[in-house]
């Protein structure tokens, strides 16, 4: 009897601990129940009956798996029965579907044993997870969202490398070409500098030339003078000639009167041929001075080659100034023959005035000598005429081409001013450009700074992308 007083009392106290534990129960808010290996609901707390709408006295005894009807129920996934089949605790997620509802849960399953430790069920809490699985859709669609931004940023920041490396590359190009420009016009300012200084002394050269032409003019007129002066004196001696021959009375007096003039003759062709020679001497000069314009032009025209474009009014200026060198020193040649002539023709009139000289001499010994000698020196007069009006002639010719060298000078010195003062102009257009390129080149070396800037910003924006991406990765597999 007392045995069994005390089993009924041990009894008790198990039914009234049992009961203090599954009040204790209803007071968490999330699902509990216990079921057997069946699956049969032992018992089920005031927050699992709610979630069914029923109650625990109502569930007691029903399959679970008829009210929650989750993915896992049925299937080796049930985490009650795992935990009941391995002895261990085992957690699952899933969707429930009671009442026709849709509640993402997270529950979690506890093996039950007897005092002999068999498993007689098992012990289930229920975690509503519907705002964390609401959370964490809209983490992954932020994530999501944030993966499509940063795959477009990634693209944007290669293409913004690419074009800031095209940027830098056409920086340094321009770079480069400005200096190359840089350069061309310089070697151009400095062809323009020396068709400028060309220009100026072949305007010098022409201006020295002008002056010895006019003195040559003047050397030329004074020769002109003298040959008057001889063709008076041979006039004059013809005139006496004739007379001795007429009468024989004044023959030694005429005689004596040739001879006198005929030695002044010889001493004035003397004198026209020193400055005949002093004429040649300038003409010859004129020659020298027409070849030193001749390559001045030569080298300004080389000049304007290489400064190409901008020399082309140079080439022009030079090419004309070349030809009139060309016509200036063959006006010289000219001059120089005549010359030439003039001093041949007063060497013969010189020996011919001798031997007229000498023929009167003669005729102061015997006057019939004298007589046929002073016939001599009238037909030796009239060649000396012919020689001293040829030689009149031959006196203005050169005249004339002085004339023509004078205006060939002047007409090389205007070239030549127009060639310095364009070539000035050039040079300070020149150096505008120069100054421009310079400015280009500061410009260009920006952008190739900016350029190599804009690179490593890029390449900032695409390491920090790549980051992200993983950060993005690791969260996804989280989530999953």
């Amino acid at each position: 009897m007392v045995k069994e007083s005390q089993e009924t009392e041990t009894t008790g106290n198990s039914a009234k601990e049992s009961a203090k534990i599954a009040e204790y129960l209803n007071y968490i808010q999330q699902p509990v129940m216990a079921v057997d290996t069946e699956f049969n609901i032992l018992f089920m707390n005031e927050s699992g009956a709610k979630l069914l709408k029923s109650t625990p006295q109502k569930l007691k005894g029903h399959k679970c798996y008829d009210h929650f009807k989750t993915d896992d129920c049925n299937t080796d996934n049930c985490a009650c029965g795992k935990a009941m089949r391995e002895k261990r605790e085992a957690t699952s997620k899933t969707i429930a579907n009671p009442v026709g509802l849709e509640v993402p849960i997270q529950y979690t399953g506890a093996p039950l044993f007897d005092e002999k430790g068999e498993v007689t069920g098992a012990v289930e809490v229920v975690t509503n997870i519907s705002e964390l699985v609401r959370t964490m859709q809209t983490m992954n669609s932020i994530v999501g969202a944030v993966a499509s931004v940063s795959k477009d940023v990634e693209g944007y920041a290669e293409e913004v490398l690419k074009t800031a490396e095209s940027v830098g590359t056409m920086g340094t190009q321009a770079a480069q070409a400005s200096d190359k420009l840089k350069s061309s016009l310089e070697q151009v300012q400095q062809a323009a500098q020396n068709v400028s200084d060309g220009a100026q002394s072949l305007s010098k050269l022409a201006q020295d030339t002008a002056k010895n032409v006019e003195i040559l003019t003047g050397k030329i007129n004074e020769v002109d003078e003298r040959t008057a002066e001889v063709n008076k004196v041979v006039g004059e001696s013809d005139k006496l000639a004739v007379q001795v021959s007429a009468g024989g009375k004044q023959a030694l007096s005429a005689l004596d009167e040739i001879k006198k003039v005929s030695f002044g003759v010889q001493n004035t062709i003397s004198e026209v041929n020193t400055s005949v020679k002093n004429v040649a001497g300038l003409a010859d000069d004129i020659s020298q001075i027409a070849g030193q314009v001749n390559m001045l032009a030569l080298n300004a025209a080389i000049e304007a080659a290489r400064a190409g474009e901008a020399g082309r009014g140079f080439a022009v200026v030079a090419d004309a100034v070349k030809q009139l060198a060309g016509q200036a020193g063959q006006a010289a040649k000219t001059a120089i023959g005549s010359i030439d002539g003039i001093t041949k023709s007063g060497n013969s009139a010189a020996e011919m005035s001798k031997n007229a000289g000498d023929a009167a001499t003669r005729g102061d010994t015997i006057v019939n000598e004298a007589v046929n000698g002073s016939q001599q020196v009238a037909a030796s007069m009239e060649k000396i005429l012919g020689i001293t009006q040829n030689l009149t002639t031959i006196v203005q010719d050169s005249t004339k081409s002085l004339e023509d060298v004078n205006r060939a000078i002047e007409q090389v010195a205007s070239f030549a001013e127009e060639s310095a003062s364009a070539a000035e102009q050039a040079t300070a257009s020149i150096e505008e450009q120069t100054a421009a390129t310079e400015q280009v080149a500061s410009a260009s070396k920006k952008l190739q700074e900016e350029g190599e800037r804009a690179i490593e910003i890029a390449r900032k924006i695409s390491a920090a992308v790549k980051v992200l991406n993983e950060e993005l990765a690791k969260a996804e597999s989280l989530n999953s």
